[in-house]
């Protein structure tokens, strides 16, 4: 805030530099000079008055467009708060997430691209401004992870690793972070070992974050919705019958868990997850089920048609419900709508594809 007071300084010099002008010259004598003094004096000043309100109005329109998912009309108003005595910490780290949200929007991978990098430039700037927020290092990270740069992502989780094991984080005023936020740091480094793409890709190492994020946050909605798919991974690596039959059953509470959500999107991502699981061929051996694969195929069917945008990956994991209880015709009919994206997919899921075309094809 030390630019917004001296800005209220130099609007208290100028009205000040006015009424002085005013109360010591001769009005009669000079009195369109100073007129024109005063009125100049009196001009910065409201220049400078504007100046702030249009930085706090914007500043407050911009945290709402974002709230909103109007991330176009949130970067608009965040670029003049900027050149304003509000800019701060927050300010740029939500410039760099609106720039983020827009490049997971981006259908063509350049132009997603484009928007990452100015998501990084900001949160490279929100660093070198703040360097003891985790805001702007966990957003480096995410972006790092879209751009597939490792060797530039793997210091820094290294560095945040440590971090978030040995500090506690304060805000600006002084006030501890919520825990949620630290939680939400866990699941950035959860993803990251997660992800399919990642050399180091570690499934424990994922599970690890993940389960220390929900220590943290029992209800934190991003670990309930991403561990039970790592769960499921882990049962597939698993030797032991016993030890995979707690992993599924602990991948079905949570999952569970994520379908009394009020979001669709979450919803959605929660019943893929619980699809995965009771598709599973040791699903018979989860107790307590009070879902079952027909059921929950109607429920996501239901709650597709009200959301726009669907991962492909959704559509893979239909097909194979469907096959799994024999019918073709749905299992063909996701299949297509996965083909619609062939063009975006990954080396994995294209050999994805190949088996659910081999096992429909097979299909009577």
């Amino acid at each position: 805030y030390k630019p917004m007071i001296s800005s209220l300084i130099l609007i208290i010099i100028s009205i000040a530099l006015a009424i002085i002008e005013w109360k010591t010259t001769n009005l009669s004598k000079y009195k369109w000079k100073t007129t024109i003094k005063i009125l100049f004096a009196l001009i910065i000043a409201g220049i400078g008055i504007l100046n702030i309100f249009d930085g706090y109005i914007s500043r407050v329109k911009g945290f709402n467009q974002y709230r909103k998912r109007d991330y176009v009309g949130a970067i608009h108003n965040f670029s003049i708060v900027e050149k304003s005595p509000f800019s701060n910490r927050k300010v740029l780290d939500y410039m760099a997430l609106s720039y983020k949200k827009i490049g997971d929007q981006a259908i063509d991978a350049p132009v997603a691209e484009q928007y990452y990098r100015k998501s990084l430039n900001y949160s490279m700037k929100s660093r070198v401004q703040y360097p003891h927020s985790p805001f702007s290092k966990n957003n480096m990270i995410n972006i790092y992870r879209k751009l597939k740069e490792w060797k530039l992502l793997d210091p820094i989780v290294k560095s945040f690793n440590r971090e978030l094991a040995i500090k506690d984080y304060y805000k600006e005023n002084g006030a501890p972070l919520l825990k949620s936020s630290k939680a939400n740091f866990y699941v950035t480094l959860g993803n990251v070992f997660a992800d399919r793409n990642y050399p180091k890709q570690s499934m424990k190492n994922a599970v690890k974050y993940y389960e220390y994020a929900l220590k943290i946050d029992p209800k934190n909605i991003y670990v309930i919705l991403n561990l039970p798919t790592r769960l499921l991974d882990l049962v597939d690596i698993s030797k032991k019958r016993s030890v995979k039959i707690k992993i599924l059953q602990r991948a079905y509470t949570l999952s569970v868990a994520g379908v009394t959500c009020s979001n669709d999107e979450n919803k959605i991502f929660a019943f893929v997850n619980l699809i995965q699981t009771l598709c599973n061929p040791l699903s018979s051996q989860i107790k307590h089920k009070k879902y079952k694969l027909r059921v929950s195929l109607k429920a996501i069917e239901l709650l597709i048609k009200n959301v726009r945008l669907i991962d492909v990956e959704t559509w893979f994991v239909l097909a194979e419900a469907y096959i799994k209880i024999g019918n073709k015709s749905r299992a063909s009919f996701y299949m297509n709508r996965a083909l619609v994206e062939e063009h975006k997919f990954t080396k994995s899921q294209n050999l994805w594809m190949k088996e659910i075309k081999k096992k429909i094809n097979i299909m009577l």
